[in-house]
């Protein structure tokens, strides 16, 4: 693939049968205003709904879709680790399939990708930015984490913990695949990429708390790898390492 900017979207779904036609619809509406050349790739994570059906449905109205079926429900993580497979190039961003994201970011997230930054994250905890976690621990663990690394290793985002940023392709052959099966993948990502000397940048969203369904996000399963991550961050930091392991 040439074309540097070519953007790969990458969905993962578990049992959003109430929220995905919704969320590629509100795709492809941005993506057929600003005129950005892309991919959406839907990541089934063995949905035991009708999500799969949906998608195909909606493939028959658009080659741009592409609907990758897991066996086993792996997590986030593995989802996104599986999409990577349908990237060939250009540029990644991963959205989640619950309406949270806020698909008007990306062409502003794309801007800051052609100024010559190679991550850029999407951010609730900055000016023009919002979003709140209904669960109250969630969202002091992700302020807290985000702040901390920022102020501990210099990290230019204040929202780390989100999971919804914007990644040159190539970024993933010095860092490797990612290891959280979970929602800890945009902080080890993050964190990894700008150990390993890449550029980072952020730019306000609105975040929304999930449409319909219900949250696959557990605190108590989730918080202990954050805190992993934040942790190792910090003494790769200490270390000075010169490289991030695969």
């Amino acid at each position: 693939m040439t074309d540097p900017y070519f953007l790969n979207i990458i969905v993962p779904a578990y049992n959003e049968e109430l929220n995905i036609s919704q969320t590629i619809e509100t795709i492809r509406e941005i993506q057929d205003r600003v005129k950005i050349p892309h991919k959406l790739i839907v990541v089934n994570d063995n949905s035991t709904d009708r999500t799969a059906e949906i998608v195909r449905e909606l493939q028959e109205e658009s080659g741009d879709l592409v609907l990758v079926n897991r066996r086993g429900n792996h997590g986030l993580g593995r989802c996104i680790n599986r999409g990577y497979e349908e990237v060939e190039g250009g540029v990644i961003v991963a959205m989640m399939a619950d309406l949270a994201d806020d698909v008007a970011a990306i062409p502003e997230m794309l801007e800051k990708i052609k100024e010559g930054y190679d991550l850029v994250s999407a951010s609730r905890y900055i000016p023009g930015g919002e979003g709140e976690h209904h669960d109250r621990v969630k969202h002091f663990l992700s302020r807290f984490l985000g702040g901390a690394l920022k102020l501990l290793i210099g990290l230019p985002t204040n929202d780390a913990t989100n999971a919804y940023k914007m990644y040159r392709a190539d970024i993933l052959d010095r860092i490797g695949i990612l290891r959280s099966d979970n929602y800890t993948t945009g902080l080890e990502l993050t964190v990894k990429a700008y150990l390993a000397g890449f550029r980072i940048a952020e730019v306000p969203t609105v975040w929304k708390d999930r449409a319909g369904g219900k949250s696959h996000f557990r605190v108590l399963k989730v918080g202990p790898e954050y805190c992993r991550w934040f942790l190792w961050a910090v003494w790769r930091r200490l270390r000075s390492a010169p490289s991030v392991p695969g």
